[in-house]
């Protein structure tokens, strides 16, 4: 499954060029995830990555996302970046290497990224600066203990699963705060992904856009979040409750943009 969407040139600082438009290519090769989301269905695209979460794509084999990529950017020159989003955590799975691997050599002059949550980023980040992968989305919803504790349940790492809530939150600020210090200092262009959930995780993302500026990131996307698992419940934001906090924390982090899914 690929799909495209027109991003602004200017929000890259490695293009040369500022005035034109260009299109970035999602490849969905990473099936596997090592987080347990209570808003998540597992019936759906890893939503935390800025997918669609009404949707979920059938991952492709390498092959297959290496013909398409091929083929998609022989038929369109507007595509300039190429990222790996899901359907599950991209660092989780060995597909995304093996993708990033074979397009480097046939694809020197574009620009490879992913989307992820961060916790294997230091673990994994030779390996993607040795296949050129130069963007990170990264996705953060909350940073206070009790917040991290109403949206997480569980996190996989090195085959085994924590459960305990206190090693839940221990481990993935600490993980999260590590993967933005890296993106920092390796000068990775960078964007942060945060899913909003009304009255859940409101005053975090006011946080969250103030961690960013102090981390030097100056690009946030503001996800609606979606009811699934244990949010079977919620309401979908409405545009309203986005625009107000875009808003809100437009004043502190320099381009906060608006993704919802009311249909």
């Amino acid at each position: 499954m690929i799909t495209t969407k027109n991003t602004n040139k200017c929000v890259y600082p490695i293009q040369k060029s500022i005035n034109k438009w260009f299109d970035e290519m999602q490849l969905y090769v990473a099936p596997s995830c090592n987080m347990l989301c209570n808003f998540c269905s597992r019936s759906s695209d890893c939503s935390l990555n800025g997918n669609n979460p009404v949707y979920l794509s059938r991952a492709m084999t390498p092959s297959q996302a290496v013909n398409w990529a091929i083929s998609a950017v022989t038929r369109d020159h507007r595509i300039r970046v190429i990222k790996i989003s899901g359907p599950g955590e991209p660092l989780c799975n060995h597909q995304t290497f093996e993708v990033f691997k074979r397009l480097q050599p046939r694809l020197q002059d574009y620009i490879f990224g992913i989307s992820t949550n961060g916790l294997l980023l230091e673990e994994k980040l030779e390996k993607l600066l040795q296949l050129d992968v130069s963007m990170v989305d990264l996705s953060i919803n909350a940073v206070t203990p009790n917040i991290i504790s109403k949206l997480y349940s569980k996190l996989i790492l090195n085959e085994n699963v924590i459960s305990e809530p206190d090693k839940v939150v221990k481990i993935l600020q600490e993980r999260q705060m590590s993967a933005l210090e890296i993106c920092r200092k390796y000068k990775l262009t960078t964007k942060i992904n945060t899913l909003y959930f009304p009255g859940i995780n409101d005053n975090d993302i006011v946080q969250i856009a103030e961690m960013c500026r102090d981390y030097g990131v100056s690009s946030m996307c503001l996800i609606s979040g979606y009811p699934g698992g244990k949010f079977a419940g919620i309401q979908i934001p409405s545009v309203e409750e986005m625009m107000g906090l875009q808003k809100r924390i437009s004043s502190i982090i320099q381009d906060v943009r608006m993704k919802t899914y009311i249909s």
